[in-house]
């Protein structure tokens, strides 16, 4: 009987200044969250998940999704209140209300309740996503609200992971936390993962903007900057190169020409490419003078060649420029008769050059 009553110590806290709830911004999501039947049904759902059987744990996730709209109280309580948090992460090891401060005091006991509080987070990001996901606009706000939150506060990465991954779910809602996300991407305190997912976010984004493409500009002209980081920078530009001015294009290809010249990572050369591609017309002017440019690497210069290539491709109206200035280049590299005059690397070059003409010409 005495689990039955529904935690009136938090209830209490209501009016305290301190409390989460105080604040109208989330006292909404979360007030008569304390007490029914769907709460119970989530509160023990959230115990069953750390049962020693995988069966009894998929069911209980299963279980909170299934209540759906009713279940979003309890799960907005867990991310917004650590002493609701507290309580279920406790309630999970079989201790009563009354236990929990004297159990708390014991290191060990105290460390196991914050593991499985992170647990219990990173599970509700996805049940408040999965459940929010087929339900209206302003059901979306609210779950963007707590989102926000955990965004800005929460120090734990497999928690922040889970609430960027999760977000997708919330389609155009989430594009309000773009900033919150752009903070995230250009931590370095941040793990990998968190950064990497942020990124992908970023491109996802509806609202890719000049600042989102500054921010990944940041990253990439950062020397101190992960390589993975970086590669996912560049995959993200690649999405939304409309949003690219010709002054960033510019900028874009002057970083990572210079990354290309030290970088032995073949995925990264290839996705320069194919970024450089993307970018079109915006940086030919840069990519025509580096194909015969002999103080750069032949990687670069073989860069050049394809990524004009494949800004054909992708827009045919360049076919007839990138073909003359291929024609120009092939005059210029052609090894007889003077073939003391080139280097082994512009007879590579010329090759390559012969070769995409032709494609072109096709």
């Amino acid at each position: 009987m005495e689990e039955q009553y529904r935690d009136k110590k938090i209830q209490n806290n209501f009016d305290e200044d301190n409390s989460m709830r105080c604040n109208p911004k989330f006292k909404g999501l979360i007030e008569g969250m304390l007490s029914g039947s769907s709460h119970d049904r989530v509160v023990n759902s959230f115990v069953e998940m750390f049962d020693y059987k995988d069966e009894t744990r998929l069911n209980a996730f299963d279980r909170i999704k299934s209540t759906g709209r009713l279940a979003l109280p309890t799960l907005y309580g867990v991310l917004l209140d650590d002493e609701v948090l507290t309580y279920i992460s406790a309630k999970s090891m079989n201790f009563k209300r009354k236990e929990i401060e004297e159990k708390l005091k014991d290191k060990e006991i105290k460390e196991k309740i914050e593991n499985r509080k992170i647990v219990i987070k990173m599970n509700s990001l996805v049940l408040i996503s999965k459940i929010v996901a087929n339900l209206d606009y302003e059901e979306k706000n609210k779950a963007v609200s707590v989102f926000q939150h955990v965004l800005l506060t929460e120090k734990n990465s497999d928690v922040l992971y889970s609430a960027l991954l999760s977000l997708e779910k919330l389609g155009d809602a989430s594009a309000t936390l773009l900033y919150s996300i752009n903070q995230l991407a250009k931590d370095q305190n941040q793990s990998l993962r968190v950064r990497n997912q942020a990124i992908t976010l970023i491109a996802k984004a509806s609202e890719f903007s000049k600042n989102s493409v500054n921010l990944l500009l940041n990253i990439l002209s950062n020397p101190k900057e992960d390589a993975t980081v970086k590669a996912n920078a560049v995959i993200s530009l690649e999405e939304y190169t409309d949003s690219v001015s010709k002054e960033q294009a510019a900028e874009i290809f002057k970083i990572l020409s210079k990354e290309l010249e030290s970088s032995e990572d073949t995925e990264f050369i290839n996705r320069c490419t194919n970024l450089f591609a993307s970018l079109g017309s915006k940086i030919l002017e840069h990519l025509i003078p580096l194909i015969k440019d002999r103080t750069k690497k032949l990687k670069s210069r073989e860069v050049a060649c394809f990524a004009c290539f494949g800004a054909v491709k992708k827009d045919y109206n360049l076919e007839s420029y990138v073909l003359t200035e291929f024609d120009n280049a092939i005059r210029e590299l052609k090894p007889d008769p003077y073939p003391f005059n080139v280097t082994n690397d512009d007879i590579r070059i010329y090759e390559i050059l012969v070769d995409l003409a032709k494609k072109l010409s096709y």
